[in-house]
């Protein structure tokens, strides 16, 4: 939900000519962090905190960051699916390659 949310914004907003801003997407993010935590405890980070304090069996913990890590996978995936674009419109490039697509854009 986390992936799946957050990103959903960020290419939401590359797509739709800068419509939700960086303060939305932030919010976004935020949002979904709070929503999770108060549903559910089980990001992985709370999961952690939990078992260290003796609320949550440590025999657990392997297979709740399993299960979200698999769960963010598939949701990077499905964005992938739902908005098919360029390549290049995805977030994870290098300040050395937005440099240069920036230079041979203004050239």
């Amino acid at each position: 939900m986390l992936i799946f949310a957050g990103c959903a914004a960020i290419v939401l907003n590359i797509n739709k000519d800068n419509v939700v801003t960086l303060p939305g997407i932030a919010s976004v993010w935020g949002l979904v962090v709070m929503v999770l935590i108060y549903s559910l405890g089980h990001v992985s980070a709370v999961t952690i905190a939990f078992a260290s304090c003796k609320r949550f069996p440590w025999n657990q913990v392997p297979a709740y960051i399993l299960v979200q890590v698999i769960g963010s996978t598939l949701a990077s995936g499905s964005l992938r699916l739902i908005f098919n674009g360029k390549e290049d419109q995805f977030v994870g490039q290098s300040q050395q390659e937005q440099i240069c697509k920036l230079w041979y854009l203004s050239s």
